[in-house]
């Protein structure tokens, strides 16, 4: 039997966010582009978050200021760029905050550059990562908003405990079938 995860969206953050012991509860989608600045080129792999990605996952924001809610609600044509997409397509002394970049076509502004999160090692050459509102890249790509969804547990000690009472009541709520709930939910450990 094929199975379908069912469609999340913003309406189900905040019912998880409401369940006890959970810190965070973070909706993510993912797409690539082409990402032209200048007389650069180069892919991009997009993760699409919400505001409240940066303070969950301790983003290190290295210029500029990172998404509001604004941005997410009112599908606001923006992106903040990883410092290695920064070395490769802006000069050092040249700003990039403010800037408009061609995304596939189409101009989005950078608001922000954050600290790269994949090690050296694991880094394609030329290629960079982007930031981009969630509900932007549902728009730019056909994507659902949230196709990965992750519940920060507050105490590291109740992972488990909180996980399970996320996805039960998802499943209330939803009227879903509990083994798809606990399927999707992906449970991470607070790591401050």
């Amino acid at each position: 039997m094929y199975w379908m995860p069912p469609e999340l969206n913003s309406d189900d953050l905040e019912i998880l966010a409401e369940v006890p012991g959970v810190k965070a509860v973070l909706g993510i989608n993912y797409g690539w582009g082409t990402m032209v600045h200048g007389d650069q080129q180069g892919e991009m792999q997009i993760t699409g978050v919400g505001a409240d990605y940066f303070s969950a996952k301790n983003v290190q924001i290295e210029e500029g200021r990172a998404f509001l809610a604004r941005d997410v609600d009112g599908l606001n044509r923006v992106v903040m760029i990883d410092t290695v997409a920064r070395e490769k397509f802006f000069q050092p002394s040249e700003a990039a905050i403010g800037e408009i970049v061609d995304i596939n076509g189409n101009p989005y502004k950078v608001v922000g550059v954050y600290e790269s999160s994949i090690p050296e090692q694991y880094r394609q050459e030329g290629m960079g990562e982007m930031l981009m509102p969630r509900t932007v890249i549902s728009m730019m790509f056909g994507n659902m908003e949230i196709e990965s969804l992750s519940v920060i547990a507050s105490d590291p000690e109740k992972i488990s405990e909180t996980g399970h009472l996320a996805a039960e009541t998802l499943t209330e709520k939803r009227s879903l079938k509990m083994e798809c709930t606990i399927f999707m939910i992906n449970l991470n450990m607070n790591k401050k």
